[in-house]
C-alpha cells in the first residue's frame, strides 16, 4: 500500500488558481528596472496541478494497486455547509472490475474491519464525490464502527463505460454486486442511493431478493423513483407527455451524435460562470443551499460525458420495479427527498412509501434534489442509525419530518 500525500482525485485545483500558478514573479516594489528584468527572465512558472480526466475509458483509471490517501486540510469538500471541520480520515482507493471489464473507480473511509459497511450509489452525470460529507461523517464518527465505500457509476467521473450496450439500471445492479462481492465480503452491508443509484438498489432486490435479510441489513433511498419517471402515455396530463417524448428525442439524438452533442455544451456558459450556477440552482437545489455545494455539483455535471449523459436518460425512462420491490420489506428501509425536488418529485418518494409500508419517509423542506449535499444530515442521521440496527444496537432518535 502506498501513501500520497497529494489531494485525492476528485479535490483539484480550479482553473483560475491553476492559471495563476503559471505566472512569473512579479517586480517587487523599490526594486530597480534591469534587476527585476533579470530576475523574472530567470524566474520559472510554477506547474499547476493537473485537472483529471473524466471517464472516457480503461485508461482514465486509477491503476489496480491499492493507495491510501490522506486528505489535505482546508482542501474544498462537496459537503456540508457552515458545518465544523473535522480531521478527515484515511481513505483508499481502488478499482473493482465489473464482468464486461468496465473499471469502476472505489474509494473506502473507515478501517477495513468495521463491524458494518455501507456501500453508497450516486445519481445521474454525478460521481461519488455526491457521497463524500456524509461518507466522512460516518467513518469518523468515534462511537461507531463503520466503513463506508463510495464508487463511480459505470461511465461516470473515473469508472470507465464497459462493452455492455445500451446502458441500463439492470446493468448497474450486477456492478453494484461487484462492488458487494470485492469489497464486503462479509459482514452487514447497509445500502445507500441517490436518484439513478436509489433505482440501482431496487434494480438489485428484483433480481437478487436473497442478498436482502442475509447480507443487505438495511436500505435508504434518496431522491428517487420506482418508475413512471419520463411520462411518455395516458393517463399523464398532455403537458407532462409531449416534455417527456421532447425529452427523449433530444437525448437520442446526443446518443447518436456525441461529438455533436458535446460541441454544443461547450458553446454554453460553464461552472464558471454565474449564469450556470443560477441554472443549477433553480434545478436541483433549494434557493438557501451553500454556493460550494453548488459549484461542487455543476462541476460534477459538466465533466460527465455526452455518452454518459444521454445514454443514461432512455435508461431512467424505462425503470420500472413497482410492484417488484419485496426484497426490501425483509429490511428498514428509510427514504429522504426534497419537498422542491423537480427531478424526482416528492410523489415519487410517496409511491415508494405506499408500496414499502415499513419504510420511514422524510421530507426536507427547503431542499432540492440534491439534498444530500444541501442538508448532509438527512442522510447521514438515516444511515447512522440503519448501521446501528444492523449490528443490533440502539436506534438514534428519529428526526422531525
Amino acid at each position: 500500500m502506498t501513501d500520497v500525500s497529494s489531494p485525492a482525485p476528485d479535490e483539484v485545483t480550479p482553473p483560475a488558481k491553476a492559471a495563476e500558478a503559471t505566472q512569473p514573479a512579479k517586480q517587487q516594489p523599490g526594486m530597480p528596472a534591469k534587476k527585476a528584468a533579470r530576475a523574472v527572465g530567470r524566474s520559472k512558472p510554477r506547474k499547476a496541478v493537473p485537472v483529471p480526466k473524466t471517464a472516457r475509458g480503461a485508461a482514465d483509471v486509477t491503476p489496480l494497486a491499492e493507495k491510501a490517501v490522506a486528505v489535505a486540510p482546508g482542501t474544498p469538500e462537496i459537503p456540508a455547509a457552515r458545518t465544523p471541520a473535522s480531521p478527515a480520515p484515511v481513505r483508499r482507493i481502488r478499482v473493482v472490475l465489473a464482468r464486461d471489464g468496465a473499471a469502476l473507480h472505489v474509494v473506502e473511509y473507515g478501517a477495513s474491519d468495521a463491524a458494518v459497511t455501507v456501500v453508497l450509489a450516486h445519481g445521474w452525470t454525478l460521481t461519488h464525490g455526491a457521497w463524500t460529507a456524509p461518507a466522512r461523517a460516518l467513518a469518523e464518527d468515534p462511537g461507531a464502527s463503520v466503513r463506508v465505500v463510495t464508487y463511480d457509476q459505470r461511465g461516470h467521473g473515473r469508472s470507465s463505460s464497459g462493452l455492455a450496450r445500451p446502458f441500463s439500471v439492470d446493468q448497474l445492479a450486477e456492478d453494484l454486486v461487484d462492488i458487494l462481492d470485492a469489497t464486503a465480503p462479509t459482514g452487514p452491508v447497509v445500502l445507500g442511493g441517490h436518484s439513478m443509484g436509489g433505482m440501482t438498489i431496487m434494480a438489485l432486490a428484483a433480481a437478487h431478493p436473497e442478498l436482502f435479510g442475509e447480507r443487505v441489513a438495511g436500505v435508504l433511498l434518496v431522491g428517487t423513483s420506482g418508475g413512471d419517471l419520463v411520462p411518455q402515455a395516458p393517463p399523464f396530463p398532455l403537458r407532462d407527455r409531449l416534455r417527456g417524448r421532447a425529452g427523449m428525442r433530444f437525448f437520442a439524438f446526443g446518443e447518436r451524435r456525441p461529438s455533436a452533442f458535446a460541441r454544443g455544451r461547450r458553446l454554453l456558459p460553464g461552472p464558471q460562470t454565474k449564469a450556470h450556477l443560477r441554472a443549477v440552482r433553480r434545478g436541483l437545489f433549494g434557493p438557501g443551499a451553500d454556493e460550494a455545494a453548488v459549484r461542487s455539483c455543476a462541476w460534477m455535471i459538466y465533466n460527465t460525458s455526452a455518452e454518459a449523459v444521454c445514454g443514461y436518460f432512455p435508461a431512467l425512462a424505462a425503470h420500472d420495479q413497482s410492484g417488484q420491490l419485496a426484497a426490501l420489506s425483509s429490511v428498514p428501509v428509510r427514504i429522504v427527498v426534497g419537498d422542491l425536488d423537480k427531478l424526482t418529485p416528492v410523489g415519487h418518494s410517496k409511491r415508494l412509501a405506499a408500496e414499502l409500508a415499513h419504510a420511514e419517509l422524510t421530507v426536507e423542506t427547503g431542499c432540492g434534489h440534491m439534498v444530500l449535499t444541501e442538508r448532509p444530515a438527512s442522510v447521514t442521521t438515516p444511515l447512522r442509525d440503519l448501521c446501528r440496527a444492523a449490528v443490533g444496537g440502539p436506534p438514534v432518535q428519529a428526526r422531525a419530518t
